[in-house]
């Protein structure tokens, strides 16, 4: 299984666009069949999904984060830690939509979308964010019984 790198850095050119798209991407780094597609881009998530091809590339999960960039609780500069986070899908979801991606959940921090031909597979496995029942085991312990 082919794996995106982690973390990458589109670049700018002097004008400050962006040198290379999501679509670009995918094109030299990206599996045929892509499950998962997170995007943390910090203000920037309606220009990574333009620059996506949802017809070409159709992830089975697309996570977005969907809240505004905001300092950490604690340090000086921080917002008031009581106040929710202001949310930016309104922004870039219908980037998606109109790419029959479906929303299934908010976590607090991340939107979450499946693709309308996997719905019917993924819509009720991510209607829930992860938890204490979900029957998870932590590495440590896999690693343990291993």
């Amino acid at each position: 299984m082919a794996l995106v790198p982690t973390t990458w850095n589109a670049g700018r050119d002097p004008s400050g666009r962006i040198g290379s798209t999501l679509a670009d991407v995918c094109d030299e780094y990206a599996p045929t069949d892509i499950h998962f597609l997170k995007i943390d881009v910090e203000g920037r998530e309606r220009q990574v999904l333009a620059g996506a091809d949802f017809t070409r590339y159709r992830p089975w999960v697309v996570v977005v984060e969907s809240v505004a960039p905001q300092d950490l609780p604690g340090t000086e500069t921080a917002a008031d830690a009581r106040a929710l986070p202001e949310s930016t899908h309104a922004a870039w979801e219908h980037l998606l939509t109109e790419h029959d991606y479906e929303f299934v959940m908010f976590d607090g921090l991340n939107r979450f979308y499946v693709a309308g031909e996997r719905a019917h597979e993924l819509r009720s496995r991510l209607a829930i964010p992860a938890n204490v029942l979900d029957g998870f085991e932590s590495f440590r312990t896999r690693a343990e019984i291993d």
